[in-house]
């Protein structure tokens, strides 16, 4: 590399989750606040990397 060209910079990589949690909704609109912060809050002293999936099964709302 030449001295005044910038040095790449790579973005950090997040950590594979540990944790996949994997929910299928359907016509819940009114329910993914609440129910994904009371999983956050379960989840955020597991100590490890996790992740929450939310899959719509076909919602019409």
């Amino acid at each position: 590399m030449h001295p005044t060209e910038p040095a790449l910079s790579v973005p950090p990589v997040a950590p594979s989750p540990y944790l996949s949690v994997v929910i299928p909704v359907y016509n819940e609109e009114d329910n993914l606040e609440q129910l994904t912060a009371r999983l956050f809050a379960a989840l955020r002293d597991f100590g490890r990397p996790f992740e929450i999936i939310l899959e719509d099964a076909g919602s019409t709302d």
